[in-house]
């Protein structure tokens, strides 16, 4: 296995310490008025929302729902904070999403002896091509494995 080195960066803003789970929670909480239809569309328990929520609140200092028995109401913050969230939240599964793309194509380099290039990897090649059109195959082959 190939050593790969790992650059540290030190963080220019205080990111480890947001709750961003809560944030995911606080928006689907948001979307549907609804800890009980955050929860299963989280998939998770309505306490476990509540309890995100209640993280959240404390982080913040503020009340981001009005509670009246079982209905609830993004409050003024709540509202304010909302489309930072969305928007965040936006830019992570867009970045997420490019890497998925930049991921899906590309070269791959294979080395292989001669005799499994011939009997196992090349009767195989039209369904790779159609299963995955954006890689392109270099192949190497000699009589012994290349070394890595």
């Amino acid at each position: 296995m190939s050593e790969r080195r790992v650059r540290k960066t030190e963080p220019t803003r205080s990111f480890e310490r947001l709750p961003l789970n809560a944030l995911r929670v606080f928006e689907a909480v948001a979307t549907r008025l609804s800890f009980a239809d955050a929860a299963d569309a989280l998939h998770v328990t309505p306490a476990a929302v509540s309890m995100q929520i209640r993280t959240l609140e404390d982080y913040l200092g503020v009340p981001l729902f009005r509670r009246s028995g079982r209905a609830i109401a993004l409050s003024a913050e709540g509202a304010l904070l909302l489309p930072g969230v969305r928007r965040g939240l936006g830019e992570l599964q867009q970045a997420m999403q490019q890497l998925r793309q930049d991921r899906s194509g590309g070269v791959l380099n294979i080395s292989t002896v001669a005799s499994f290039l011939q009997k196992w990897v090349l009767p195989r090649l039209p369904q790779f091509y159609d299963r995955h059109p954006n890689i392109e195959l270099s192949i190497h082959t000699s009589r012994t494995p290349r070394p890595r």
